[in-house]
């Protein structure tokens, strides 16, 4: 009789035994899942930053050549504001970035800060701010741009990344068109 209670004993303990590395497995394995979950969520932010910092690069170097093409109107002091102040890229601009990154949209919104007064409305509704060309103590006169860039998860709308840009840019005595960030934000 000693034999079947030790048996049964044995068995009960290796049932709770069992019992309780299941419930220690399930707790480690809901961890561990959490733990992937939140870097997996890192990474994706992580890609959509790189991905959106990539286009922010391409399409503030493709500003400074777009305003090289009419330094002359721009750089004026006595040049009038812009009626309608939104720079449009060119048409399949971010194609190249796309192949990189499949899984992005791109846009990019460039505006000139110094626009007509017909514009305001629609400047407010943009959060753009107001800012007149102004003459610098070496004779240049610095003209003022912003640009939105954003990369998107297609399927993922947590991905967003947006990065907005202010330009300072001016022409210099060589007629050399000199940007520089004035202000980044996230």
């Amino acid at each position: 009789m000693a034999h079947g209670k030790r048996r049964g004993f044995a068995l009960v303990t290796a049932a709770l035994f069992s019992g309780v590395m299941i419930f220690a497995s399930a707790l480690a394995l809901r961890e561990a899942r959490s733990l992937f979950d939140e870097k997996l969520e890192e990474a994706r932010r992580l890609r959509a930053e790189n991905a959106a910092a990539q286009a922010a690069a391409l399409a503030g170097s493709w500003l400074k050549g777009e305003l090289g093409a009419s330094a002359g109107e721009l750089f004026s002091p006595s040049t009038a504001p812009k009626q309608e102040p939104l720079i449009a890229l060119p048409q399949n601009f971010f194609s190249e970035l796309e192949k990189i990154y499949p899984d992005y949209d791109f846009s990019c919104v460039t505006a000139d800060l110094y626009y007509a007064p017909l514009f305001s409305a629609s400047a407010a509704a943009l959060g753009l701010p107001f800012v007149p060309p102004r003459r610098r103590e070496d004779g240049s006169v610095v003209r003022y741009f912003m640009q939105k860039t954003s990369a998107s998860g297609k399927e993922e709308e947590r991905s967003l990344f947006s990065i907005i840009r202010i330009f300072g840019c001016s022409m210099n005595a060589e007629g050399e068109i000199v940007c520089g960030t004035e202000n980044e934000t996230y």
